[in-house]
């Protein structure tokens, strides 16, 4: 009887997570994203972890915008967390709870895909193997007992081989890839599966388990956003002065938030120069507006390195067929700045064609396919420091090494 607090604590915890996923989150997202809000606010967290891509989404808005979620990041201490690996008020870190919510969301896609089964979830949804153990040692302790169906299903089966190995916001791209592959290889593999994060590296995989890829260089970049650095009062400062009162409100930044993120340089440049995304996004964020561009493709420097598609088409007409998703994909992932952006997708139109172009990037069903592309970048060294010629060079090839090879196009 003296074990029975931690597991009762840790249980505690899984359920204070599953609320506040539940409440405050949904709360969060349905102001920030026209697709969650138009869901039934008792189902949302449902509907979010049964769609892959709205979850990726999800994950998404919390980088665009770290300050509508801080009031949720706190420690039990009641300051704001300043790592994902403090211990939040819920009883778990925020690494936990990411993974908690990408394994839930892979688990019902096993599910829904190797078995057909569409039922809510039960008791048990957020839990590991050893979780479940620890709340079968507390259902023991009143003399009741929970366990999972004897029959283990193909879905099952795949779930609890790679449960233990899911664990990042990066893995959701991943899932539909992973209920491809069979238990033995997943069990041979352990974590070394985490060394895989490119959709093409795990379809390798299963077409010559026996031969692995080399994995890529490819560094995801961390989910969590750190809260900005607190502000010292100056001794002369008033309540009326703009930066003291936002210290002593407590109110985030977004360009305080912005600054933080990135790697401290010796350039009088501001740090983050990626295209601002409210400003080169419908209102709705569902597409680009080529109109945003106007002023930027008349700079001589962008007109330069441009296609000449002949005067009687628009270049920007090529931008208005960009849906927010992928152009937000660009953004976050890479950082590209405002003229990187347009170079890219201008000489992507003019490689591809329209009707590829548009089916690639003009779809948010097509994520897939351009975080292949994001992938090729990253390896190819691309950033917001690169070069105009670098990124009109790289779309010209349709995104394959200077070696050659296929282009991904839409999948």
């Amino acid at each position: 009887m003296a074990k029975a607090p931690r597991p009762k604590k840790r249980l505690k915890a899984v359920v204070r997570v599953n609320k506040t996923l539940e409440t405050n989150v949904i709360e969060v997202l349905s102001d920030l994203m026209p697709e969650v809000r138009v869901l039934p606010r008792d189902k949302a967290l449902e509907n979010i972890l049964d769609d892959l891509g709205l979850l990726a989404r999800c994950f998404v808005t919390y980088r665009e915008h770290p300050e509508r979620f801080r009031h949720l990041l706190v420690a039990p201490e009641k300051h704001h967390v300043k790592s994902s690996t403090e211990l939040l008020n819920c009883g778990r870190t925020f690494d936990e709870v990411i993974a908690m919510v990408v394994r839930t969301a892979a688990k019902r896609h096993f599910l829904q895909e190797l078995d057909g089964d569409k039922r809510p979830f039960r008791a048990g949804r957020f839990l590991t193997k050893e979780e479940m153990s620890v709340l079968q040692r507390v259902y023991t302790l009143f003399g009741r007992k929970f366990v999972r169906s004897a029959d283990q299903t193909k879905g099952m089966k795949l779930y609890d081989a790679l449960s233990e190995n899911i664990f990042y916001d990066w893995q959701v791209a991943l899932v539909p890839e992973y209920a491809t592959l069979t238990v033995p290889v997943i069990e041979k593999l352990g974590p070394q599966i985490l060394d895989y994060k490119v959709p093409s590296e795990i379809r390798q995989l299963r077409q010559d388990p026996d031969n692995p890829p080399p994995p890529s260089k490819l560094v995801p970049r961390p989910l969590f956003v750190p809260p900005p650095p607190e502000v010292e009062k100056p001794e002369a400062a008033t309540a009326e002065d703009d930066g003291s009162a936002a210290a002593l409100s407590g109110t985030v930044r977004v360009q305080d938030r912005v600054e933080l993120t990135e790697v401290p340089t010796q350039s009088t440049e501001p740090t983050d120069r990626r295209a601002k995304l409210d400003q080169i996004l419908t209102p709705d964020g569902k597409r680009l507006m080529g109109k945003s561009f106007n002023t930027l493709l008349l700079d001589p420097k962008v007109r330069t390195v441009l296609p000449d598609t002949g005067h009687q088409v628009r270049v920007t007409d090529a931008l208005n067929l960009v849906c927010g998703p992928v152009a937000k994909l660009f953004v976050n992932v890479l950082g590209l700045r405002q003229d990187q952006l347009a170079v890219l997708l201008i000489w992507a139109h003019h490689s591809f064609g329209e009707e590829t172009f548009t089916g690639m990037f003009g779809s948010a069903s097509k994520l897939d396919a351009i975080n292949r592309i994001i992938a090729r970048m990253q390896a190819h060294g691309i950033t917001q420091n690169s070069t105009l010629e670098e990124l009109a060079d790289l779309a010209k090839r349709g995104f394959t090494p200077s070696t050659g090879g296929k282009a991904p196009g839409p999948t």
